[in-house]
């Protein structure tokens, strides 16, 4: 427990806060009551201060805080990206990392060159200076990794493929990935990022599909309507 003794109530306030994110969190997206967390904290701030402290100073404290940590303003730059953007889904995913050697690079090319791939199935390939690395069907690539299982560094299946589809000059924008990524942060989903423009690939546990799925959806949404009343 850390003690406050000659700091100000503010300060105090704000230590409190920040040692609970989920508190943190709560009161930047404006759903938790003022009244009810200033009662909740008081004990602990007043053994922290060592002195009584009155419900309406530390409930001005918090509010104060609030204010401090209300988002900026959307970037307009953003909201034209977002705007312009589309989101698909796909799961029953595969992610799987090979070392890079001759018999996987020929297995993994005849995989991807397979005439059967149905429109809109997604899959991607990176391969790197001694690795290659796999997104796709679970379905798909089950024989080829029963094939190389000794080529196999490790493989993550019951994942799924949210691609964000994005104007290719949005790549060049700075602190695009990580508003995007922040908001995920901040619903609790964990994320693996790949990028191959014009998308913007998030590979999230399959239980977490759906919320990301709507999360950007709104995203979209939202950012049209607002980009569309800044033109008017």
């Amino acid at each position: 427990m850390f003690k406050n003794k000659g700091h100000s109530l503010s300060d105090s306030v704000r230590k409190e806060i920040e040692s609970h994110p989920h508190i943190k969190n709560s009161l930047v997206d404006g759903v938790i009551n003022y009244s009810a967390l200033a009662r909740k904290i008081i004990p602990d701030l007043e053994i922290k201060l060592e002195k009584e402290l009155h419900e309406e100073s530390v409930i001005v404290a918090i509010k104060r805080y609030a204010d401090e940590m209300k988002p900026a303003e959307p970037d307009p730059t953003y909201l034209e990206t977002f705007a312009n953007s589309e989101v698909m889904l796909q799961d029953n995913m595969c992610y799987a990392h090979f070392k890079k050697k001759p018999e996987v690079i020929n297995k993994i090319d005849k995989l991807f060159s397979s005439e059967d791939w149905k429109m809109g199935e997604m899959r991607v390939l990176i391969q790197g200076a001694d690795q290659i690395m796999v997104i796709t069907k679970k379905k798909r690539i089950h024989e080829t990794l029963e094939e190389l299982k000794d080529e196999v560094i490790y493989s993550i299946e019951d994942n799924a493929l949210v691609s964000f589809r994005m104007p290719f000059e949005s790549f060049a924008i700075y602190g695009i990935l990580a508003e995007m990524s922040n908001k995920l942060a901040k619903k609790g989903i964990n994320i693996e990022v790949i990028t191959s423009p014009p998308d913007m690939h998030f590979l999230v546990d399959e239980k977490d599909a759906e919320k990301t799925y709507s999360l950007f959806k709104k995203l979209i949404k939202d950012s049209k309507e607002l980009h569309e009343n800044q033109n008017k």
